[in-house]
């Protein structure tokens, strides 16, 4: 159970000040972060709000997912500046009756019934544990086998997260570091770690379909101690959601390298929230305090230009991620507007196939923009038969009223249902990077997918990032991005002016850019074709490295390129070495 829409609209309701703004496709970690005051913790605050039966979550701006109506949602939140040393009297000291309802309390979701209860549950546990080894004990073998893995389970968390481990001093008490656990002389940091262990223990068969709040949970705690904290509570949250408001920057870090899959960076700024992507500049200067500490930070961790290499370099070798979320400013969907012939205002409307859907992130985009797309767009999924469906029937399901016969993995079942020569365009959006060049002349051949599906004067669409901000292994040569130069190349054209060229606006106008390819020219695509195309790829990746490295400063920015490029030759370079 999760969110995975929050839209903050209800102002009657919410009097919290938020602006509008809206977050899409949240995944199973959401980390809110940006500077003081920006609106973290009042969006907290309305996550922690839908505790309960609810009927009306959507109306209140959220769509929960897998929540069957009228059932209740269960949020838990959990701050660490309250998980502290309460002043507590010995455990051992209290009443057995009180001592085990205390401890009873402390397994009820909530950080509320944790603090203050934790020692007393640590002393419980550790004492069924003694009872149970004592050669007197009188209970059946399966209860003292499960107060020994119980006990053995606490222990092994709280040397985890503390470095020590627990032991029972002459009278009775459960010690840590040589002290009663109840003690103040634990640090702040210690005491917070040990009420995390001891929550994460006592309420950790209740974390798995829940969705949990955590603010500021770097409070007290060293970077390395909050992130073991922190992986052990995501880690016990199988079924639900965690969402985590930071100013900590090592915090930001170590999530986004644990969890890259599954997790939503989103950045807050005067009471409205967006993406992150893959900007690290904001990030930095809101948090850090200006662009003169960011520089420092930088110089005393590693040159910018290393960090985005490394980072580029050790993406090549992991496969390509779906790329997913609703983005209504997505240069990409802006740019396909431009060139597709979408929304013409014809009785009939324009019908389109999206080789390669993946999540449907086009078409929830395109719904996002206009509505109902039922009289304004035809639209067709195509895919291959081990990309996960769900998000894109999902995403059909929004735009369409009926959604039925709109995504395929089937060459017999497409044309089926849609006959053949029936399409006035075929999309292949960050696509054409991700296919093995040894398959480049049978996927353009006048029988594949795409020639078949293409009316006569139909046009495929070709977009792609030519600077892609993240690597990828998308095949045994990499990936391998063509530029308008490669792509006449491959497609044997004898005039530039036989193809469209479209360049995205503003800042991505150097960068995203989509080619118009009439269908007569794709059985142009032959072994000589697919050489030329690669090698002048080769020479355009060469030149940019030479061009880069003769710079004399460098940025985050150069350094990404310089990977970019330096992977694109390796890559062009080994499919010549082949093919």
């Amino acid at each position: 159970m999760r969110i995975v829409t929050l839209t903050t609209k209800c102002t009657a309701i919410y009097q919290d000040s938020l602006e509008p703004f809206e977050l899409n496709r949240l995944g199973r970690v959401v980390v809110l972060t940006g500077p003081n005051g920006a609106g973290k913790t009042r969006v907290l605050n309305r996550i922690q709000n839908l505790d309960g039966e609810q009927s009306e979550f959507l109306h209140l701006g959220f769509e929960i997912e897998d929540l069957v109506a009228g059932s209740a949602l269960k949020v838990a939140k959990y701050t660490l500046g309250t998980i502290q040393h309460s002043g507590e009297q010995e455990p051992d000291s209290l009443p057995p009756g009180t001592r085990r309802h205390r401890a009873s309390h402390a397994e009820s979701l909530g950080a509320n019934n944790i603090v203050g209860s934790a020692p007393t549950y640590i002393q419980e546990v550790q004492n069924r544990w003694f009872e149970a080894t004592h050669p007197g004990f009188s209970g059946d073998d399966p209860s003292k086998n499960q107060a020994i893995q119980t006990y053995t389970l606490l222990r092994e968390n709280l040397a985890s997260l503390l470095g020590a481990n627990l032991e029972r001093n002459p009278i009775g008490q459960v010690t840590l570091f040589g002290h009663s656990v109840a003690s103040p002389v634990l640090s702040s940091g210690q005491q917070a770690l040990l009420t995390w262990a001891a929550m994460l223990h006592a309420q950790g068969a209740k974390l798995g379909n829940v969705i949990l709040v955590i603010d500021e949970p770097e409070t007290h705690l060293h970077p390395d101690a909050v992130l073991e904290m922190l992986r052990k509570t995501i880690d016990s949250n199988t079924n639900g959601q965690i969402w985590i408001g930071t100013h900590s920057i090592p915090v930001l870090a170590g999530l986004s390298a644990k969890y890259r899959d599954e997790i939503s960076l989103c950045y807050m700024s005067k009471g409205s929230a967006s993406y992150a992507g893959r900007g690290p500049e904001k990030i930095l200067a809101s948090l850090m305090g200006g662009d003169e500490n960011v520089y420092a930070l930088r110089e005393f961790l590693n040159l910018p230009e290393l960090m985005a290499v490394n980072r580029f370099a050790t993406e090549c070798l992991l496969s390509p991620p779906v790329v997913s979320g609703v983005r209504t400013d997505d240069p990409q969907i802006l740019l396909v507007e431009n060139c597709l012939p979408l929304f013409t205002g014809n009785s009939k409307a324009s019908k389109i196939l999206d080789f390669g859907a993946g999540d449907g992130r086009l078409i929830e985009t395109f719904a996002a923009l206009h509505g109902p797309l039922d009289d304004l767009l035809d639209y067709v999924a195509w895919d291959i038969p081990d990309v996960k469906e769900d998000r894109c029937l999902v995403a059909l399901k929004r735009a369409y009223r009926n959604s039925k016969c709109r995504r395929f993995t089937c060459r017999d079942e497409l044309f089926r249902n849609h006959p053949v020569a029936s399409f006035e365009a075929v999309l292949m959006c960050n696509v054409l990077h991700e296919i093995d060049p040894s398959e480049w002349i049978n996927t353009f051949s006048r029988n594949g997918v795409i020639a078949q599906s293409l009316a006569q004067d139909g046009h495929l669409i070709i977009v792609e990032d030519y600077l892609m901000p993240k690597g990828e292994h998308a095949n045994k040569y990499g990936f391998i991005v063509l530029n308008t130069e490669s792509l006449l190349a491959l497609f044997n054209v004898s005039s530039a002016d036989d193809i469209q060229v479209y360049n995205a606006r503003q800042r991505y106008a150097n960068r995203i850019r989509a080619h118009k390819i009439p269908r007569r020219l794709l059985e142009n695509v032959d072994s000589a074709t697919r050489k030329k195309s690669l090698e002048l790829a080769q020479e355009k990746a060469r030149e940019q490295i030479s061009s880069l490295r003769s710079e004399k400063s460098h940025t985050y920015l150069s350094g990404r390129s310089h990977a970019f490029w330096v992977q694109q030759f390796a890559n062009t370079s080994l499919a010549l070495s082949e093919l």
